[in-house]
C-alpha cells in the first residue's frame, strides 16, 4: 500500500490545484451530493395567468429599414468553430387576399467580414428564398415573406471576434456593422464562457424581461429549446387566441398570423445579430398548411448545420461549442428505431470523441421527466424509442421546453435514480402567451387519464402504469417523484457554464430576481471513471477496485485510476490464453432469431442512394499506408452508369485534391493524387454493362503519429469539395504504442443485419477497422439487379460471372460515415473475385480501394502489410498463387523476415477462408493453403490469425498442424458481419454432417485437393472429429463483430460482440497472451531457414526483462 498512499497524496494535491484553477466554488451543491430530496417552491401568485403579448405597434417590432436594407439579422453556428451562418431578410412581407411574392434573384446575398471593423476584407455569398402561407378559404389572408438570405462563413479562427455587414453592396443596401465571436476550438480544456438556455420564449412583456435578464448575463451562445414566436396562436387577421384549439375550427388547416415571425425577428435582432443562437423546433412551429406542409416558416427563417453534421433534415442536427457536443432532436417527426432521425443519431453519437468533446448535451422540445400535469408523459413514445441510446452513450444533460415552468431532475434513467443517467432540465418558462404550468400530476385529483396524454404529432400511445417503486400500479406518483429534484412555476432562463472536463455550473434565473441572482444552482459533475461512455465492462473493473481498495469516492484522476486498473486486471477479471487450452464450448443456436437469410437493404433505402450533386465527392474512405506517417484518402465523383450502351466518364475532367490539417487548425496542406474509372462489360445479349464514377486516390504523407486530422476532398476549382471529415493517425511503431481499439469483422454485405453490425461497431469507437473479405456481395446479383439465393444458382447463362456493380456503390455510401473517419483495411475474399472477360479478377475491389502494396514491397493489391503502432499486420490472399514458388509466398518470407519484434511485438495475419473452422460450411476448404504456409507463419511466431468466409464466430485454442501448441496462433473466424447468405449452423462434427472430402476443395483456391484423414488423436482415420475438436475453444452462430485491444508487449484483450446484445456486451472475451520468452525457440527454425540468427539483439538480459519487467515498467502492464 506504500505506492498507493503516495499516489493518493499526489492525487489529492493535484485535485485541489485543479479545483482552484477551474474556479469551482466551494459551497454550491454538486450532483455528487445527490440524489436530492424533492423540492417544490410554492407558487408566487404574482405570476399566475396569461402573459400579455407585445402589440404590433411596439417600436421594437416595427420595420425601421428602407427598401432592401437587411433586417431580422441573426448568427448561428455550423458544426465546428471555423464556420458560422449569417441570416437576414430584405424587403417587406405581404399579407392579404392577393399577394405577389418577391423575386429572390433581385437582391444579392453577400456578407463582408473581417477581424477588423474596417476594412472588412473577406466576402462570402449564399442563397436566398421566400416562402408563402396560403389559405384557399374565403375570408382568410395569405402571406408571403420578405426575401430570406443565408450565408455560411468558413475558415474562421476559434475564439475570435469578427465584424460583418450583410446585404447587397451593388444597390447599395448593406446593414450596419455587427460583430460575433466564434466558439473555442473543440478540446477538453476549451469552452464557451456562458451558454444561455431558454424555451417557449414567445413575444410578450414577460419575454422582454427574460431577454433583458439573459443579455445581462453576457452569454456567448443561446439555445432556444423550441416554441419561438407563437404565430400559430393567431388567426390570419391578427386576432390572438387564448388557446391552441379554441379558434381554428373554421378551416381544415390551421390558421397562423405569420407577421408575428417578423415581429419576433425584429425584436430579437439586437441579441441574435451578435450572439449565435441555435434553435430546435417545438409544437408551435409545426403550423400545418396545405398539402400537409409543416415547419415551413421555421425551416425557412433559420439556418441549421444539418448538412455539416450529416443530417438530412433541419429538425435534427449537431454541433460543437468547444469541448461540448450538442445534439438537437425533433420530437414531432419520426424518431423510432427505423426512422432516419434515429439512425442519424446513432451515427452522430458513435462519432463523438469524448477526449475532444467530453460533454455531451441533448436538446429537444417535449420533456420526458416533467412532473407537471400539463404535457405529463406526453413524449413517452419518444422516451421509449431513444432513452436507451442516449444513456448508452453517456449523455450528460438534457434540456427541454414545452412545459411552462422550471424543473430539474436528479440523475435518472428509465424512471429510476441512476448515477450515470442524464440530468433532465425543463426550462419552458421563457415568457410565452399561454398559461404558466402550475398543477402537478402528483397532486390530488390532477393525475391525467393516460388516454389523454399522447400528442397527435408525436405518434402512438406508449403510456403505462409504473411497475415498481412507490408508484407501482399507478400512472402518477402521489407525491413529488424521487427523480424530480427541484420545480418552480416562474418565468426565467438558465445559464450553463462548463468549467472543465468534469464540472459544469448550472444556474436558473427567475425574472422577478436581479439578473445575477440564482433561483436554482448546482454543479453537474461528470464521472467518466464511474460511468464510462464506451464498453461498460470497464465499469466492472471499477467495481472490483471499490471492493478491494474502498477508494471509489477519491478516484476522479484518470492516470491514478488507470494505474490501479492495470494492477487489478492481471488478477483474473478475464480469462487468458495462459489458462488454456480451454474445454470446447458450443453455444446453442438461437433458431428463433437467426433462422433463414438476412434481408438485403433495398436500393430505395436513403442510406444507399446518391445524395451529392454533379462532381461532389461520395463514398469517401481512409486507409493506412504501411506506417503511421501516411494515409490514403479515396472517393468517387460522378455517378456510375449501367445499361447496354454506356459512356465512361473522363477522369481528367475532375482534379483529385485533398486539403487537410490538424484538427482545430486551418486545412492549409494540400495533396493531389490520381483518378480513373473501371468497367464491367458483358458481351452477351440481355446483360447490362457497367462503368463506375471517377475513382480518386490521394496519399497524404509526413503526418504526425496519434494525431487527429481534418480534411476535405474533391475538386476545389469547380467548388466540388466534400464535407469535412476526420481521421486519427496510428501511433508510431513501438512496443509501448498501440491503437486503442481495432475492430475486426468479416462478410459484412449490405443487409439489415449489416446495419446492426455497423451501429454496434460504431458504438465501440474503433481507431482502425479490418474488414476480412466478403464486402458488398455484388456477385450474388444478376446484371439486372435481381438477387440470387446462392452463388452458382443463377449464373449459367454466360461463360463469365454476372455481377450487379451498383451494389458496390450502395455499400460505399452506406459505409461512408464510418470509413471516411476510421481507417479501414480490406482483405480480398471470394465474393470480390468477380471473374470477368479476359480472366480479370478483383477488378472492383482493387479499383475502389487503395492498399499499401508498393510501400510494403508487394507487387499485388491482394497481399500487403502495414504497422499500427506495435502491431504488424500481414494481409494474405488464397485466391492468387500462394505455393512456395509463388510471388506471394516469397513476399511473405521477406516481409516476415524484416519484422523486428522489438519494435512491433505483435504479429497478426489476416486472410479470408479459415484453416481451423469446425463448421460444415467451407470445412477444410483452404487445406492446400494451410499445407503451404502454416510452417512459415508458425516459425515467425504469428500471434493471432483472423478469417472470415464461414458465417459464424469461432475462436481456437493455440494450435499448429491440428495439434494444441502453446506457441501456435489463436485462430479467430469472424465471418458473421451480416451477409445475405445463410448463417452457418451445422458443424462438421455433428452426426452425419461430415462432408465428403472430395467436395471440400474450392476451385478458386489454387493448389488442387489437399484433404486427408487425420492420422493421430481422437479423429485418427477420419476426415472429421465426432465431437467438437480440442483445438476449437468457442463457437457460436450469431451475427456480430470483434474488438482487439492490445495493452502492452504481452497482453491483448479480445472481445466478440453479438448483434443481439448491447454493443458493449461481450459474448466472448479473453486476454491473448504472448510468451516471447517461452516461444523464442521458434526462432531456431528461422535460423535453419535463413542460415543466420536474425534476433541477435535479443540478449539474455532482454529475455530476462521480458520474463520479469522492472518496476519502471509497471505502468505498461495491462490497462
Amino acid at each position: 500500500m506504500g505506492l498507493v498512499a503516495v499516489l493518493l497524496i499526489s492525487f489529492c494535491v493535484l485535485s485541489i490545484s485543479l479545483i482552484g484553477t477551474d474556479n469551482i466554488v466551494v459551497g454550491i451543491p454538486t450532483t455528487l451530493d445527490g440524489p436530492f430530496k424533492a423540492v417544490t417552491v410554492p407558487l408566487d401568485k404574482t405570476f399566475r395567468g396569461h402573459a400579455v403579448d407585445l402589440p404590433d405597434t411596439d417600436p421594437r417590432v416595427q420595420r425601421v429599414v428602407q427598401g432592401y436594407e437587411p433586417e431580422q439579422i441573426s448568427v448561428s453556428l455550423s458544426t465546428t468553430h471555423d464556420s458560422v451562418w449569417i441570416s437576414w431578410i430584405t424587403g417587406d412581407f405581404q399579407i392579404g387576399d392577393s399577394i405577389k411574392p418577391l423575386n429572390p434573384k433581385t437582391v444579392a446575398t453577400v456578407v463582408r467580414y473581417g477581424r477588423l471593423r474596417f476594412p472588412l476584407i473577406h466576402k462570402a455569398t449564399g442563397y436566398s428564398l421566400v416562402y408563402n402561407q396560403l389559405y384557399p378559404f374565403v375570408g382568410l389572408q395569405n402571406y408571403t415573406s420578405g426575401i430570406i438570405h443565408h450565408v455560411r462563413l468558413t475558415g474562421l479562427k476559434p475564439n475570435t471576434l469578427y465584424h460583418y455587414q450583410c446585404g447587397d453592396p451593388s444597390i447599395p443596401a448593406m446593414s450596419s456593422t455587427y460583430y460575433f465571436k466564434t466558439m473555442p476550438a473543440s478540446g477538453p480544456k476549451s469552452y464557451p464562457s456562458k451558454i444561455a438556455i431558454v424555451g417557449d420564449l414567445g413575444l410578450t412583456y414577460n419575454t422582454t424581461s427574460t431577454v433583458d435578464h439573459m443579455i445581462g448575463n453576457n452569454p456567448d451562445l443561446i439555445l432556444l429549446v423550441g416554441d419561438v414566436c407563437y404565430a400559430n396562436l393567431y388567426l390570419t387577421n391578427g386576432s390572438g387566441a387564448d388557446c391552441y384549439s379554441c379558434s381554428f375550427s373554421r378551416t381544415p388547416i390551421h390558421e397562423t398570423y405569420q407577421p408575428r415571425w417578423d415581429y419576433w425577428g425584429r425584436y430579437m435582432q439586437p441579441v441574435t445579430s451578435k450572439i449565435p443562437i441555435m434553435v430546435v423546433e417545438g409544437n408551435h412551429e409545426i403550423e400545418k398548411q396545405v398539402e400537409n406542409q409543416t415547419f415551413v416558416a421555421y425551416s425557412s427563417r433559420f439556418a441549421f448545420p444539418s448538412k455539416e453534421s450529416r443530417s438530412s433534415s433541419a429538425f435534427y442536427y449537431s454541433f460543437n461549442a468547444g469541448g461540448i457536443h450538442f445534439i438537437m432532436l425533433g420530437g414531432y417527426i419520426a424518431y423510432n428505431k427505423s426512422a432516419h432521425q434515429f439512425k442519424w443519431l446513432e451515427k452522430d453519437l458513435a462519432k463523438v470523441d469524448r477526449k475532444v468533446t467530453p460533454w455531451l448535451v441533448a436538446t429537444w422540445h417535449p420533456p420526458w421527466y416533467s412532473t407537471y400535469k400539463a404535457h405529463y408523459r406526453e413524449a413517452e413514445c419518444m422516451r421509449t424509442a431513444m432513452e436507451d441510446l442516449l444513456y448508452q452513450y453517456g449523455v450528460d444533460i438534457i434540456f427541454n421546453g414545452h412545459v411552462h415552468a422550471y424543473e430539474r431532475s436528479n440523475r435518472v434513467y428509465n424512471y429510476t435514480l441512476d448515477p450515470c443517467g442524464p440530468v433532465h432540465i425543463t426550462v419552458g418558462d421563457g415568457g410565452n402567451r399561454e398559461k404558466m404550468a402550475i398543477a402537478h400530476a402528483d397532486e390530488p385529483g390532477n393525475c391525467p387519464d393516460p388516454s389523454t396524454t399522447p400528442d397527435e404529432y408525436m405518434g402512438g400511445f406508449c403510456a403505462f402504469n409504473f411497475t415498481s417503486g412507490p408508484a407501482a400500479g399507478k400512472f402518477c406518483w402521489d407525491r413529488q417523484p424521487d427523480y424530480s429534484a427541484y420545480r418552480e412555476s416562474s418565468f426565467g432562463h438558465g445559464i450553463f457554464e462548463v468549467k472543465n472536463e468534469t464540472h459544469a455550473l448550472w444556474t436558473w434565473h427567475r425574472n422577478q430576481d436581479m439578473y445575477d441572482s440564482p433561483g436554482d444552482q448546482i454543479y453537474i459533475v461528470r464521472q467518466p471513471e464511474r460511468c464510462p461512455t464506451e464498453p461498460k465492462f470497464f465499469a466492472k473493473l471499477q467495481t472490483k477496485l471499490n471492493q478491494q481498495m474502498g477508494l471509489l469516492s477519491f478516484l476522479t484522476f484518470p492516470l491514478f485510476l488507470s494505474l490501479l486498473w492495470r494492477l487489478i486486471i492481471v488478477n483474473g477479471n478475464f480469462s487468458t490464453t495462459l489458462e488454456g487450452p480451454f474445454k470446447p464450448v458450443t453455444v446453442p443456436f438461437d433458431n428463433k432469431t437467426y433462422h433463414g437469410n438476412a434481408i438485403d437493404l433495398p436500393d430505395t433505402d436513403p442510406q444507399v442512394q446518391r445524395t451529392v450533386q454533379g462532381f461532389e465527392p461520395e463514398q469517401v474512405s481512409v486507409s493506412l499506408s504501411s506506417d503511421y506517417d501516411s494515409v490514403w484518402i479515396s472517393w468517387i465523383t460522378g455517378d456510375s452508369q449501367i445499361g447496354g450502351d454506356i459512356t465512361p466518364l473522363d477522369p481528367e475532367s475532375v482534379y483529385s485534391v485533398v486539403q487537410y490539417g490538424i484538427e482545430g487548425s486551418q486545412m492549409s496542406y494540400e495533396e493531389v493524387g490520381y483518378s480513373f474509372v473501371y468497367n464491367q462489360l458483358y458481351p452477351f445479349e440481355g446483360l447490362q454493362n457497367y462503368t463506375s464514377g471517377i475513382i480518386h486516390h490521394v496519399r497524404l504523407t509526413g503526418l504526425e503519429p496519434s494525431t487527429l486530422y481534418q480534411y476535405q476532398c474533391g475538386d476545389p476549382y469547380i467548388s466540388a469539395m466534400s464535407d469535412v471529415f476526420y481521421f486519427r493517425t496510428m501511433p508510431p511503431s513501438s512496443p509501448t504504442n498501440y491503437p486503442r481499439r481495432v475492430a475486426v469483422v468479416g462478410d459484412l454485405g449490405l443487409t439489415y443485419n449489416t446495419s446492426t453490425t455497423f451501429s454496434h461497431l460504431l458504438s465501440n469507437h474503433p481507431d482502425l477497422l479490418v474488414l476480412v473479405g466478403g464486402i458488398s456481395y455484388a456477385d450474388m446479383y444478376l446484371t439486372n439487379g435481381t438477387g440470387s439465393d446462392c452463388y452458382p444458382c443463377s449464373f449459367d447463362e454466360s461463360p463469365i460471372h454476372e455481377t450487379y456493380q451498383p451494389r458496390w456503390d450502395y455499400w460505399g455510401r452506406f459505409m461512408q460515415p464510418l470509413v471516411a473517419n476510421v481507417p479501414t483495411m480490406l482483405v480480398g475474399g471470394k465474393h470480390e473475385i468477380e471473374p470477368q472477360a479476359e480472366d480479370q479478377i478483383f477488378v472492383s475491389y482493387s479499383s475502389r480501394f487503395v492498399f499499401p502494396s508498393e510501400e510494403s514491397g508487394s507487387s499485388s493489391s491482394v497481399y500487403y502489410s502495414f504497422n499500427a503502432g506495435g502491431i504488424h499486420f500481414v494481409i494474405l490472399n488464397p485466391y492468387t498463387y500462394y505455393d512456395k514458388s509463388s510471388d506471394q509466398y516469397k513476399w511473405l518470407e521477406g516481409d516476415l523476415y524484416n519484422v523486428n519484434r522489438n519494435v512491433t511485438p505483435w504479429l497478426v495475419a489476416v486472410w479470408y477462408p479459415p484453416w481451423y473452422s469446425t463448421f460444415k460450411a467451407q470445412y477444410r476448404e483452404a487445406e492446400c493453403m494451410r499445407v503451404e504456409m502454416e510452417d512459415l507463419l508458425y516459425e515467425h511466431g504469428v500471434d493471432i490469425v483472423f478469417n472470415g468466409h464461414v458465417h459464424a464466430y469461432e475462436r481456437s485454442n493455440r494450435v499448429y498442424n491440428y495439434s494444441l501448441d502453446p506457441c501456435g496462433p489463436v485462430y479467430i473466424t469472424i465471418g458473421d458481419g451480416g451477409s445475405r447468405e445463410d448463417i452457418a449452423v451445422t458443424h462438421a462434427d455433428d452426426p452425419d454432417e461430415c462432408p465428403e472430402p472430395s467436395t471440400t476443395a474450392d476451385l478458386d483456391i489454387g493448389g488442387g485437393f489437399c484433404g486427408f484423414n487425420f492420422t493421430s488423436g481422437p479423429a485418427a482415420g477420419s476426415f472429421c472429429w465426432n465431437r467438437q475438436p480440442e483445438y476449437s475453444a468457442y463457437r457460436e452462430s450469431s451475427f456480430g463483430h470483434g474488438i482487439l485491444e492490445v495493452k502492452n508487449v504481452t497482453h491483448a484483450l479480445w472481445s466478440w460482440h453479438r448483434n443481439r446484445d448491447y454493443y458493449e456486451t461481450a459474448g466472448d472475451i479473453l486476454y491473448i497472451v504472448r510468451e516471447p520468452d517461452r516461444c523464442l525457440a521458434n526462432q531456431a527454425l528461422i535460423t535453419k531457414r535463413y542460415g543466420i540468427w536474425k534476433y541477435g539483439d535479443i540478449t539474455k538480459q532482454n529475455r530476462m526483462e521480458l520474463r520479469h519487467p522492472s518496476s519502471s515498467d509497471a505502468s505498461n502492464q495491462i490497462l
